[in-house]
C-alpha cells in the first residue's frame, strides 16, 4: 500500500515533495520513543543479575 501511496503523491504532487513527504514522515516516525523508557536504557546489562541453577543449568558446571 505504500509504494502505491508514494507512486500516487509523486504523480499528483512531483517527486520531489513526496521525497519529502516521505523524509519528514520518517523522522516523525520515531516521536512515539520519546515517551518510551528506551532512551532511558544506558546499558544492557541486567540490574539484578540472576545467577545460574546448577541443578537445569548445564553450563554453571565447572570443567
Amino acid at each position: 500500500m505504500g509504494a502505491v501511496f508514494g507512486g500516487l503523491l509523486a504523480t499528483f504532487f512531483g517527486l520531489r515533495v513526496t521525497l519529502l513527504i516521505g523524509a519528514v514522515g520518517g523522522a516523525l516516525s520515531l516521536l512515539w520513543l520519546l515517551p518510551s523508557p528506551i532512551p532511558r536504557i544506558h546499558s544492557l546489562a541486567a540490574d539484578k543479575p540472576v545467577a545460574p541453577d546448577s541443578a537445569t543449568d548445564a553450563r554453571a558446571l565447572p570443567c
